[in-house]
């Protein structure tokens, strides 16, 4: 069952393995900080290699100003992480949660599938 806040679906902990299996990833807004004058988002996604699966960091500028909607298409606090920086990789999905939750505090039961990121940020 899928737990709404503002229209967000929040996957509960025992869909979260079924949606990673079929190779779809999930993420979570982790918080939003400056650096210098400028607001920066931070956001995790969980995706599923063939082998492993990996907790990647998204840090990006808040670009609305410059006319841009998308969390997903801001720019990159660092341009080399355009895909996002790779925190940790394991075979066991409970070991990466385990490690958002003790690295970036990472809440279990604020994942949500692909695509919600931009109402998040609102």
């Amino acid at each position: 069952m899928l737990s709404s806040k503002q229209n967000m679906k929040y996957l509960i902990e025992s869909q979260i393995k079924s949606y990673l299996r079929s190779n779809k990833s999930i993420e979570q807004f982790i918080s939003k900080t400056k650096i210098s004058e400028f607001d920066v988002f931070k956001w995790i996604a969980i995706e599923r290699n063939e082998n492993s699966y990996s907790l990647v960091l998204h840090e990006v500028f808040d670009d609305r100003q410059e006319g841009i909607e998308s969390i997903y298409d801001f720019s990159y606090v660092q341009p080399d992480d355009i895909y996002g920086k790779i925190i940790t990789e394991s075979e066991d999905i409970y070991d990466i949660l385990n490690s958002a939750k003790k690295i970036l505090n990472a809440d279990k039961n604020k994942y949500l599938t692909f695509g919600f990121m931009d109402q998040e940020i609102k």
